[in-house]
């Protein structure tokens, strides 16, 4: 009887210790800073946080230490358990942690988050978060949102300048072919990457853009 109690016990600590040890891989991160220096740690705190949000997450250092870092300072986050990424980007004066979602060699789809409504008072919940897709083309700094899932859907509105001028062809591109596919605009809620191959499909029938990005 007390060896069965004791292989019971045995049993229920392994398991609360695995579980622990489970939870704690999951917020090992390694973040990069901006003069590429890569600091391995533990989130305490992610960028969700009211006053901080998307821009500073508090960290265990490896000497037991804890320290805040800002978005001004960091470059990227990897999530050591999946191998999630995170990088920061500038958005209308703003940098932004955003998550680097699926990519080419020419561009990547980020999405990044915000709680709504803004006057939450009671500490936010994941429920309460709401997602920007956006899209990033190589070699070029400025970010550009196409999906807005806090009621405008997809919207080319405060992009459209910045398409014309940067891109000939691609805001008109990228009309003409939803036009023809009028169901597509509806899927990028769930499939951004849709919208990639969309900007990959304008690129196939401009080749000489294509060129002058990969110089």
């Amino acid at each position: 009887m007390k060896k069965r109690l004791f292989i019971i016990l045995f049993l229920a600590i392994s398991l609360v210790v695995a579980s622990h040890a489970q939870q704690h891989d999951k917020d090992d991160i390694i973040i990069s800073l901006n003069d590429s220096t890569k600091i391995r740690g533990v989130l305490l705190k992610s960028w969700f946080i009211t006053g901080k949000l998307n821009r500073e997450f508090l960290m265990k250092l490896s000497d037991g230490s804890e320290r805040w870092f800002n978005s001004s300072e960091v470059d990227s986050i990897i999530f050591v358990h999946n191998n999630d990424k995170w990088a920061a980007h500038d958005i209308k004066d703003k940098r932004w942690f955003m998550k680097c979602g699926p990519s080419t060699d020419n561009a990547e789809i980020l999405t990044y988050y915000m709680y709504a409504p803004s006057n939450i008072t009671r500490r936010p919940i994941l429920a309460d978060l709401r997602f920007t897709h956006a899209l990033r083309i190589k070699g070029d700094s400025e970010i550009y949102p196409f999906y807005y899932q806090m009621g405008l859907g997809f919207n080319l509105k405060w992009i459209k300048k910045s398409l014309k001028t940067k891109y000939p062809g691609l805001f008109e591109y990228i009309n003409d072919y939803l036009k023809q596919n009028k169901d597509l605009k509806n899927t990028f809620y769930e499939h951004p990457d849709y919208f990639l191959q969309v900007y990959e499909d304008f690129l196939k029938n401009n080749e000489d853009l294509l060129e002058s990005n990969q110089e």
